[in-house]
């Protein structure tokens, strides 16, 4: 059975979605590539509600032994599944402010070669599955760096529409909106708070993208996600979807 939301959640997320058109929604897990307990239980979660993830892998984390591991373990549910891609090897470079991996002070030649190195290594690895998106880590990047990976045949981004502009390119933004994991406030009840405004202002924006991070969640973590994720398979206000079903949606016939 899943798991209860906090009180009044469904009712309030409900209300925010009445008399409105349905509206999209994707679930984006990040820091993928490295099987663990907290892993496999995310997996079983999505698959028990039989939604869709999208799964941003670092391509410098992910080996042959670790792919054939996690492969096993998303077992024969392919089409639950939007492998794609994670910057290059997650690390910072900006030696000031807030962390990047593809930031301005980094030479755009090196920053692309990264960008096609790991598109190239994750689709060896992963094959058909992999899906040519990408998603920065700490989901920003300087401007033109969206134009490099489309050099690198990645057809969109996904950065956070949470505080930050679009960045300008030629490829488009599934921004995700919603933050459960790595949110600021320190209370659950403040989370939770947090949590219904970001859905309101996702649902206003016509959209909404579900960020997650596994390593950071506890128990109660995993209760309030079964609980979101049966909320969502109940509300016929929901259309879930995956990067690929977008990708089809701006790109049709590619």
């Amino acid at each position: 059975m899943p798991l209860a939301l906090p009180a009044g959640f469904a009712a309030q997320i409900a209300g925010q979605l009445d008399g409105l058109p349905a509206r999209e929604i994707f679930f984006r897990a990040d820091d993928i590539g490295v099987p663990s307990r907290n892993f496999s239980r995310l997996l079983s979660l999505f698959i028990t509600h039989q939604l869709p993830l999208c799964l941003a892998v670092v391509p410098c984390w992910l080996t042959v032994a670790r792919w054939r591991q996690i492969a096993h373990e998303a077992g024969d549910h392919e089409k639950l599944w939007c492998w794609h891609q994670h910057g290059w090897r997650h690390k910072n470079h900006e030696t000031a402010g807030k962390k990047c991996e593809f930031g301005a002070h980094r030479k755009k030649d090196l920053m692309q070669s990264e960008l096609c190195r790991g598109r190239a290594r994750l689709e060896n690895l992963l094959g058909e599955s992999f899906t040519p998106v990408l998603t920065p880590p700490w989901n920003r990047i300087a401007d033109g760096v969206a134009e490099l990976a489309r050099h690198c045949k990645l057809r969109a981004i996904s950065t956070s529409g949470v505080g930050l502009k679009r960045i300008p390119g030629s490829i488009p933004d599934f921004s995700v909106n919603v933050d459960l994991h790595t949110r600021k406030e320190k209370t659950g009840g403040r989370k939770v708070i947090g949590i219904t405004n970001d859905f309101a202002s996702a649902v206003a924006d016509g959209r909404i993208g579900v960020m997650i991070h596994h390593q950071h969640m506890a128990e109660e973590d995993f209760n309030f996600l079964d609980g979101l994720l049966a909320l969502v398979t109940g509300q016929p206000g929901f259309i879930p979807v995956t990067f690929a079903n977008l990708l089809n949606q701006t790109n049709p016939g590619n």
